[in-house]
């Protein structure tokens, strides 16, 4: 069975902190998935400062980080 997780960066940019859902939806959460997303933001003025996994099942939606998503 698959386990459908969402996850949840922290990520600091010029003095703030942003919180951003991360997607689409991953399978697993481990080392390997904290490394893909370092990756992903290698060459960018952005760095990730932690992750947050979450079983959909298990999710309550934030507004305030959802809203500024849409922005």
């Amino acid at each position: 069975m698959f386990k459908n997780i969402i996850v949840t960066l922290w990520i600091a940019f010029d003095g703030q902190l942003y919180v951003k859902y991360a997607l689409p939806l991953q399978h697993k959460c481990d080392i390997f998935t904290w490394w893909s997303v370092q990756e992903q933001y290698l060459h960018t003025p952005l760095d990730i400062v932690a992750m947050k996994c979450t079983r959909v099942k298990d999710f309550r939606i934030n507004k305030r980080i959802y809203n500024y998503d849409k922005k």
